[in-house]
């Protein structure tokens, strides 16, 4: 891809560490350029997470539900694109890659 448009991935969690440093271990090894890759990390709770790429941090209100997790995140993200992934899930290293290919093709 010739030109890549900044995404911010979004990731709702209740701040389960093995599992959410699982999730970002996948978005660390995407094949998408890694300078054009935040993550916005949706929490109620206190979170630490290392990683090589940018990390945003938005602290929401305990009972807050999922959709409302995922609404933080788009109003604090900077991205081009969003991305949206679970907190449990792993992403395919092509993920991103895939994903603004189809955008940039639809847009022609």
């Amino acid at each position: 891809m010739a030109e890549y448009p900044f995404v911010s991935i979004i990731i709702p969690t209740r701040g389960e560490s093995e599992t959410l440093r699982q999730c970002v271990d996948s978005l660390e090894k995407q094949t998408y350029s890694k300078e054009k890759i935040e993550l916005v990390l949706v929490s109620s709770k206190p979170l630490a997470v290392a990683s090589s790429l940018s990390v945003r941090i938005v602290a929401v209100e305990p009972e807050a539900g999922y959709a409302e997790l995922r609404n933080k995140g788009v109003g604090a993200a900077q991205g081009e694109l969003f991305a949206f992934i679970d907190d449990d899930c792993r992403a395919p290293q092509n993920w991103l890659s895939e994903a603004a290919r189809i955008f940039q093709n639809n847009g022609k």
